[in-house]
């Protein structure tokens, strides 16, 4: 019941026998084809612009979410301490 192994017609698939893609990904088209990688990759300023001003709201949103939870920590452990002295008639 022993399957024969595969065929051996051509090179290991790109990513397999010891060496890395020829293209350094191993997929799509190479350089210079339609279609492939070329030279124009940049990001536009608006994307950039769009990023880092999103990066800036998440930035506030944190920290103003963390002065709240602070300040409610801050509360809670007040409360605590009175309650506490409030129960022990000191």
């Amino acid at each position: 019941m022993d399957h024969p192994p595969p065929p051996h017609d051509g090179p290991p698939p790109s990513g397999f026998g010891g060496g890395p893609p020829p293209d350094g990904f191993g997929g799509g088209p190479p350089p210079g084809v339609p279609g492939g990688p070329n030279g124009n990759t940049t990001v536009p300023p608006e994307l950039r612009l769009l990023g880092a001003s999103s990066y800036l709201v998440f930035t506030l949103l944190s920290l103003t979410a963390n002065f709240l939870l602070l300040a409610v920590f801050i509360k809670v452990i007040r409360f605590l301490y009175l309650l506490k002295y409030s129960i022990l008639g000191s």
